[in-house]
């Protein structure tokens, strides 16, 4: 589930690389060295309206774009990137309930691959829902379910909510355990921060499952499997982040990381998959706020 603090955007868009980096195969089957090559772009952009006119409910209609390019190749080889697209309509809806309680329900149907056939088996819908209680003034917690692909594969997961703030200068955000933020406001217009995420989609590849191809094995040999039509990909990362104010609501910003965790899997289902070797990464965007 794409994070709540991001409602505060009205526009962005970020450009992120990621190192590249060996997959543990077995030499026997793969001679060269395999690297994982990643490049993403990703686009933004949110409507927000108050439902009636005490403000007790703030509709945010917005939509999302991200283009993957995640490339598998022997070093040395040509780039043959598998390119991937999520594409899909951002609906968050948040109901004051009383002086406590909040509701948040996140829905996002889209566009989750290759979109090189058809359409419909690339689409699929994910979302939230949770329930916020004011602990005290600086602190809100909440929890609630999420059905998303941040691990890499669509799953239900438990969702914990948890805002608080230490005076005007520190800010801790997260909704676990798909990120955590911390944020320091050493003076207007910059924020400083450190984040951790799951950053992660399954997509639908276009190929036949039916025409089986060649596989070679580890110890020599090879069988005959059936094409991948799922691409299942996923990364947690930490580092820190830089946003500044030149100018009005907007804000340039500049992530850098490494990854702690990663991973890839080219399969049907619940097909084995391979974990990559971690990597550092830089993230650079332009965000416009509410």
């Amino acid at each position: 589930v794409a994070p709540v603090l991001a409602q505060r955007e009205q526009l962005s868009l970020r450009v992120e690389q990621f190192g590249a980096a060996a997959l543990p195969l077995d030499r026997r089957s793969a001679p060269a060295p395999v690297d994982l090559r990643l490049w993403q772009v990703t686009a933004t952009a949110g409507v927000r309206s108050l439902l009636d006119a005490d403000g007790n409910t703030v509709l945010t209609n917005g939509v999302f774009y991200r283009r993957s390019e995640v490339d598998v190749r022997a070093r040395g080889a040509a780039s043959n990137a598998d390119v991937v697209t999520a594409l899909y309509y951002d609906f968050l809806a948040l109901r004051t309930l009383n002086d406590r309680h909040t509701l948040a329900v996140a829905v996002r149907p889209g566009l989750f691959g290759d979109l090189r056939g058809g359409l419909g088996d690339d689409f699929r819908v994910e979302g939230a829902v949770f329930v916020d209680r004011v602990v005290t003034p600086r602190t809100t917690v909440g929890l609630g379910m999420s059905y998303t692909s941040n691990f890499g594969r669509v799953l239900p997961v438990p969702v914990l909510h948890v805002v608080h703030r230490r005076g005007r200068r520190l800010l801790v955000d997260g909704l676990l355990p798909s990120r955590l933020d911390v944020w320091y406001f050493p003076r207007k217009g910059l924020e400083l921060g450190v984040n951790a995420q799951l950053s992660g989609f399954q997509y639908h590849l276009e190929t036949d499952p039916q025409v089986p191809v060649l596989r070679p094995l580890p110890g020599g040999g090879a069988e005959f499997a059936f094409q991948p039509n799922t691409l299942q990909l996923a990364n947690a990362i930490v580092g820190p982040q830089v946003r500044w104010n030149p100018v009005g609501k907007w804000y340039l910003s500049l992530d850098a990381g490494v990854t702690v965790l990663r991973r890839l899997i080219y399969g049907r289902g619940d097909a084995p998959g391979v974990t990559p070797r971690n990597t550092g990464l830089v993230r650079l965007g332009v965000q416009r706020m509410y």
